[in-house]
């Protein structure tokens, strides 16, 4: 055992040395404690005064001012996804009444905006994956994985549309990442015909396409994030040497300037990256052969500080600011503020709330089921 663990150890020493970064201690995250199941939850706004849960008849319900009212209705088993940004402006909903019925990375869902905290119905924009919000959440991308197309709206007027076709042809299952320097120009990730991954830089006016930066091999995932200005590129090598760098540039009058290499690393990183929060990028890194941990990467001095000791962490979820790791059915938060004082549920939870609208709606079917029986005995 002693011995196993004293490899490990040079290992990690001879990962330090080779990279440019210096690692620091672990940190015990708090878990997330919720009036109702966290498998429930699909969003909540960082000072607790807003709330979205699904519900098990298929519906998607807000909770804020102590009330609850429902925003949309499916199918028992309905599966919801919300995600939204730090402009607060915007909420984008996905909705998938197949998500127990049929398992596919191609699947198609239906997207839907609504305005962040409003009891308005959100509005349908399509079918798609990979929604995103631009440009200050004025216009909204998604992909169609069996069409390569990404489609662009914009939600304020819900009038002005453009798509963009990728060269991919080699990989069915890929996704590109997609970011809105402006309204005339668009960065994206696309697959060559020789399976090379690089970036695209759109420029719509002319239409015009420019290869920013290409990977220096096949099999390889990048990533994208920007933040302020600044857009972060990581690359990591899925052959089994693996590689994991991470560059950053700037974003000045649409044009990206100033590549630097600001992390590498010889560990085969999951990747996962979030840029939102300040001085700092999060990721999945791998710490040690097989151990994957969610770490925090500091702009300023490359630190590392390692968030997580759970082993096998593979996924950072960002919820208005707030960076979550589910592990093992609990939820875990290791980086953002949450209000937790300002308790906008007070009164009944919103599980009590949720389990009275089901049984609403069950009376309701009994009732109409009963009167379909009188209708029928006096036929």
């Amino acid at each position: 055992m002693a011995s196993k663990k004293n490899k490990q150890y040079a290992l990690m020493a001879s990962l330090l040395i080779s990279s440019l970064f210096t690692l620091t201690s672990i940190a015990a995250p708090q878990k997330l404690l919720t009036k109702q199941s966290i498998h429930n939850i699909r969003f909540f706004s960082s000072d607790n005064k807003h709330t979205y849960a699904q519900t098990r008849s298929g519906g998607l319900i807000h909770s804020t001012n102590y009330q609850v009212n429902p925003i949309l209705e499916g199918a028992p088993g309905t599966n919801y996804n919300i995600t939204g940004t730090s402009n607060q402006k915007k909420l984008i909903i996905l909705k998938n009444e197949k998500y127990h019925i049929f398992l596919s990375a191609r699947e198609l869902s239906e997207i839907y905006v609504t305005k962040w905290g409003s009891e308005d119905k959100p509005i349908r924009i399509g079918m798609g994956t990979a929604p995103k919000l631009h440009l200050n959440d004025t216009v909204v991308s998604f992909y169609n994985p069996y069409t390569s197309t990404i489609n662009f709206m914009n939600i304020d007027n819900m009038i002005t549309k453009f798509s963009l076709k990728l060269l991919n042809i080699l990989d069915p299952y890929f996704i590109p990442e997609v970011i809105m320097l402006s309204n005339g120009n668009v960065l994206y990730t696309d697959i060559n015909d020789k399976g090379v991954t690089g970036i695209m830089l759109w420029d719509r006016g002319p239409n015009i396409y420019k290869n920013i930066w290409k990977a220096s091999a096949v099999e390889t995932r990048v990533e994208l994030c920007i933040k302020d200005g600044e857009i972060f590129i990581l690359n990591k090598s899925l052959q089994k040497t693996s590689r994991t760098t991470i560059h950053s540039m700037t974003a000045i009058e649409d044009e990206l300037k100033g590549a630097k290499n600001i992390y590498e690393s010889d560990s085969a990183d999951f990747g996962n990256m979030i840029c939102e929060l300040p001085t700092k990028l999060y990721f999945i890194k791998e710490v040690f052969p097989g151990t994957t941990e969610a770490i925090e990467f500091n702009l300023a001095d490359k630190k590392i500080n390692v968030l997580t000791d759970f082993k096998a962490t593979t996924q950072i979820i960002n919820v208005d600011g707030i960076l979550l790791v589910p592990h093992e059915g609990a939820t875990y938060v290791i980086a953002g503020e949450h209000n937790f004082k300002n308790d906008s549920l007070k009164g009944k939870t919103v599980n009590e709330k949720i389990n009275e609208e089901i049984s609403e709606e069950v009376k309701e079917e009994v009732k109409e089921e009963e009167e379909e029986e009188e209708k029928e005995k006096k036929q």
